[in-house]
């Protein structure tokens, strides 16, 4: 049965409460979740059930909270992506990067012209390369991937899917060896909906339906 080790006490109540893990080795954390102060919160969480809070990144000019996503490569080099609400079908999404760890987080970018449709998760296998997945709101699109750190994005497919409405990415995370990734799709079809999950063992190259 699992236990409490932290409790978050400052979420902003009007971002439904919205939180995001991103688990770093086998004993510690990185949690990101909108907080009272009109922020983004990031808390570093450790198994013993120590929670500090190491940054707060202001996306306020950005528009108002949707979703936030974490993805660190190790315990000082990570990835805040910010999603705000749709409006008229637009949604902005900025990212950040930390090389401490801490406080210090960077501006890398806003993606809204180069990532279409809604993210609906990240991941960094690397401090350069990155994958960003995507849910459905009109454009092809379910994955984008980036070799420079996110500076730049171009859309990329896993598999040739050609009888289907279309895909909704869902997931990708690594494997508790930490060299092999797993991600998830949502086909969509007619006839209803499929989920498929994908491994890859040789850096994103090639994927194998599990």
């Amino acid at each position: 049965e699992g236990k409490d080790i932290f409790e978050i006490t400052d979420f902003d109540r009007y971002a439904d409460g919205y939180t995001d893990l991103c688990e770093v080795g086998e004993d510690q954390a990185y949690v990101a979740y909108y907080s009272k102060d009109g922020m983004i919160s990031v808390i570093h969480c450790t198994a013993d059930g120590l929670g500090t809070k190491v940054a707060s990144v202001a996306y306020n000019s950005y528009g108002g909270p949707n979703a936030a996503y974490l993805s660190f490569t190790d315990e000082k080099h990570g990835y805040l992506l910010y999603c705000s609400d749709p409006g008229a079908g637009m949604m902005t999404k900025v990212l950040w990067t930390t090389s401490d760890g801490e406080k210090n987080y960077t501006l890398v970018g806003d993606l809204t012209a180069d990532i279409e449709n809604y993210p609906s998760d990240i991941a960094f296998r690397d401090v350069d390369n990155g994958m960003i997945l995507v849910t459905n709101h009109g454009a092809e699109a379910y994955a984008y991937l980036t070799k420079d750190a996110g500076k730049t994005w171009t859309s990329y497919e896993v598999d040739q899917y050609k009888n289907c409405n279309y895909i909704n990415g869902v997931s990708i995370q690594p494997d508790e060896d930490g060299t092999s990734w797993n991600l998830t799709l949502e086909i969509v079809a007619n006839a209803g909906s499929n989920t498929v999950t994908y491994h890859s063992d040789d850096d994103w190259k090639s994927w194998t339906i599990k």
